[in-house]
């Protein structure tokens, strides 16, 4: 979905760093990091071409000085005016990457790791990364008083996607415009949810990235649909790979039944639930949806049967897809084409994932043709080498 990479003040907090590796992994497509040379001295070249090709960066930073550079291998491609270059002076490559991330204009979030609330005390107004701590997206967090801080980072992780999506500071690959929508989903994220409208206007992919960003949370997700959806390419493609784990298909190539949620809920005695009657599988997966810990994702619900529709009736969360609007859900949302402002940039993407190059002109005429449906748009575009656009 997107790219990350995470700096740190290495040696006195590798544990937290670790752990935010294995959790991102989940969720994100690339996450780099710091490559510390045993020595002790950091390729700075290696780091800074990495941090330049993410779209975001987590600094977590300690009051100790971290790495030092004694040497600027990229003075001269560098646009940050920073001690090395004005005094001669030696810098660390935590503050390095930060400079550089703020004069790329790369969205970061930032980290101070104090011990406790003593060191805090004593630390005050003595820390060196006074800009990193004067950041826009700065949280300070005291180990003792904040122990959970891997959950601590994922969630304002998650929250500042959102935000930086919304005013165009990062882009998801293979995933164009919809920000409106991503937001009136996430807000409503804890509610019933209908998405509803024609095939392939994206539906599903709308709702894969926003649980992706939910999954980042922390949230247990369960996402089931019908085996031709997939086979079809619907969806969200990162969601694809890294959500194998919670993603489910039914049994029938027509049908959503009732058995095929009940199979896919993290449960250890699904064997005995299913022989139970309609009304207590239903119960069961009411209770496992109404926590706020677990969101369930039906896809093609207007194939569901009448038990899915009773579930859907009693349970007072989830999310639900489908060709007609049914009425079930708290919140009800149209899924369009994609809006005339995002057209082009659409189409543009397109050309970039399948490496076509087409003329204005040709540009143009899509524009018109598909009104800004996803689906005929990429049709058109792969196949633009057949079409006379002229005429």
């Amino acid at each position: 979905m997107l790219n990350v990479y995470i700096s740190s003040t290495y040696r006195n907090i590798a544990e937290y760093r670790s752990k935010i590796l294995d959790k991102l992994e989940a969720v994100f497509e690339d996450i780099g990091i710091e490559t510390f040379i045993p020595n002790g001295s950091t390729s700075q070249e290696t780091c800074i071409s990495n941090l330049k090709q993410s779209d975001m960066v987590i600094f977590i930073i300690s009051p100790a000085y971290g790495t030092i550079l004694y040497e600027c291998l990229c003075r001269e491609n560098c646009q940050v005016k920073c001690l090395m270059k004005s005094k001669d002076s030696k810098i660390t490559s935590t503050l390095c990457e930060f400079n550089i991330a703020k004069v790329e204009g790369i969205p970061h979030q930032t980290y101070l790791v104090l011990k406790d609330v003593e060191e805090a005390r004593l630390r005050k107004g003595t820390l060196i990364y006074e800009d990193l701590i004067a950041s826009e997206y700065c949280y300070g967090v005291c180990v003792d008083e904040k122990p959970d801080i891997v959950d601590i980072i994922r969630e304002h992780l998650a929250n500042n996607v959102i935000k930086w999506y919304t005013s165009k500071k990062i882009r998801f690959n293979n995933f164009c415009n919809r920000r409106k929508e991503l937001n009136e989903l996430t807000d409503n994220i804890n509610r019933k949810v209908e998405l509803h409208g024609v095939g392939g206007v994206g539906k599903t992919a709308l709702v894969q990235v926003a649980l992706l960003i939910q999954k980042l949370k922390g949230k247990n997700i369960v996402a089931i649909g019908l085996e031709q959806s997939y086979a079809s390419g619907s969806g969200f493609e990162v969601f694809k790979k890294k959500g194998k784990k919670f993603q489910h298909k039914a049994k029938s190539i027509r049908t959503i039944a009732i058995h095929d949620i009940l199979d896919a809920l993290p449960l250890p005695n699904i064997e005995e639930l299913r022989n139970k009657g309609k009304k207590e599988i239903i119960q069961v997966i009411v209770d496992f949806v109404d926590n706020e810990e677990n969101i369930l994702f039906i896809d093609d619900f207007h194939l569901a049967d009448e038990n899915v529709r009773d579930l859907i009736k009693e349970a007072n969360r989830g999310i639900f897809s489908s060709r007609k609007n049914t009425g079930l859900g708290n919140v009800e949302m149209l899924i369009e084409g994609i809006s005339e402002d995002d057209r082009l940039d659409f189409i543009n993407l397109i050309c970039e994932r399948f490496e076509k190059e087409l003329t204005i002109d040709a540009k143009t005429a899509i524009l018109q043709i598909t009104e800004g449906h996803p689906v005929a748009t990429e049709l058109l575009v792969k196949n633009h080498d057949r079409i006379n656009f002229t005429k």
